[in-house]
């Protein structure tokens, strides 16, 4: 396949928001309506008292998805965002990292870096595009 084209697609969920009020309104949509799509985007949707936090997120779909080898099928893979979209950070639609989320010890941290790597494992054969738009 040729090319693979994401628009502020959250390739690593919502860990990282810009903006307090999108935060405080998916706190509230995921926990009064049980929206399945806000948990998935929040990681949150595999919880299970029996197991602890670290577990529920490497058993979340979105870092499961994170795994799956499909974007590496594209010669071409280009990742678009904007510093002025209040709902998707840039980091999560780049698919990348910076040095202050690195060097967090914190476990949202690690799940964070641990995703980036397994998306960017997949596409060592593919050309990168960022695009910030």
């Amino acid at each position: 396949m040729k090319t693979l084209i994401t628009l502020s697609t959250p390739h690593l969920g919502y860990f990282y928001h810009n903006n307090s009020l999108n935060k405080a309104g998916m706190w509230a949509i995921s926990k009064f309506s049980n929206n399945q799509i806000i948990n998935n985007l929040l990681m949150s949707d595999s919880r299970n008292t029996k197991v602890d936090e670290e577990t529920c997120y490497r058993n979340s779909y979105l870092y499961n998805l994170s795994l799956n080898q499909g974007m590496g099928w594209f010669e071409h893979v280009m990742f678009c965002g904007s510093l002025d979209d209040y709902f998707v950070s840039p980091l999560s639609a780049f698919a990348t990292s910076r040095e202050s989320i690195q060097m967090k010890k914190d476990l949202k941290s690690k799940i964070w870096e641990e995703m980036r790597i397994n998306i960017e494992s997949n596409l060592l054969e593919c050309n990168i595009y960022r695009l910030l738009v």
